[in-house]
C-alpha cells in the first residue's frame, strides 16, 4: 500500500507570512528628478510632480564645473566673490562695474554608501560666507543644494561671498559635482568685455 504525505497547513501559514513579513514594511516616499520634473514615487508610484524649473531662464556670462574629492577631515573653497573688499558708499555695497560673479549654484554630493541605509549616516557642511560686514553660517546638507541669487543683484549684500564644503567624517572622502553660474554687473548686456 502506498501512503500519500499531505503538506502540513501550519507549516505553508508560517511560510507564507514569514515570505510577506517585508511586504507592509513602510518605505519612504523618494524624490527623483525624472524628465525635468522633481517627482516624489512611493515604490514605482507617481505621487506628485515640480515641474516649474522646466521653464527656468537664467542669465549666463560664466560657468564652471566642478568635480573634486573633499578627503576626510577636511575642507575644500567652491567659490569665492571676494566681497569682503567692497567698501560701503551711503549705505549700500556697490558690486564693481563689468566684474563677473557667482549667483547661481548647483551641488550633488556622492557619499560612498553601499546602501541606502548607510546612506542616512552620512553628513557634510557647507560653510556660507555671506555677504560683507554679516559673518558666515554652517548648514547641513545631503545629496544635493542649490542656491540662485538675483541675477540684476548691484549690491553685494545680495550676493554669497564665498562657500566652502566639509568633510567632517574621519574614514572616508566625499564626491562634490556641481554646476557654478556667473554673471557681470554689466548693464549692457550685448558686451562681452
Amino acid at each position: 500500500m502506498y501512503i500519500k504525505y499531505v503538506d502540513d497547513p501550519v507549516k505553508r501559514r508560517v511560510n507564507s507570512a514569514f515570505g510577506s513579513l517585508c511586504d507592509g514594511d513602510p518605505i519612504k516616499n523618494t524624490l527623483k528628478l525624472v524628465d525635468g520634473c522633481f517627482s516624489i514615487f512611493e515604490r514605482e508610484k507617481l505621487l506628485a510632480s515640480f515641474c516649474e524649473f522646466k521653464h527656468l531662464s537664467f542669465p549666463v556670462d560664466g560657468f564652471s564645473l566642478i568635480d573634486l574629492s573633499v578627503c576626510a577631515n577636511s575642507t575644500e573653497t567652491l567659490f569665492d566673490n571676494n566681497l569682503q573688499s567692497i567698501a560701503a558708499v551711503n549705505g549700500e555695497y556697490p558690486l564693481d562695474a563689468d566684474e563677473t560673479y557667482v549667483r547661481g549654484i548647483l551641488l550633488a554630493i556622492i557619499y560612498p554608501a553601499s546602501n541606502a541605509i548607510e546612506a542616512t549616516t552620512y553628513s557634510s557642511n557647507l560653510t556660507i560666507f555671506d555677504r560683507p560686514a554679516t559673518g558666515s553660517f554652517v548648514l547641513p546638507v545631503g545629496e544635493m543644494f542649490s542656491h540662485f541669487a538675483n541675477a540684476d543683484a548691484d549690491d553685494a549684500r545680495q550676493l554669497l561671498n564665498k562657500v566652502t564644503i566639509t568633510n567632517p567624517n574621519a574614514d572616508y572622502s566625499i564626491r562634490v559635482k556641481g554646476l557654478l553660474i556667473s554673471s557681470k554687473t554689466n548693464p549692457d548686456p550685448n558686451s562681452f568685455c
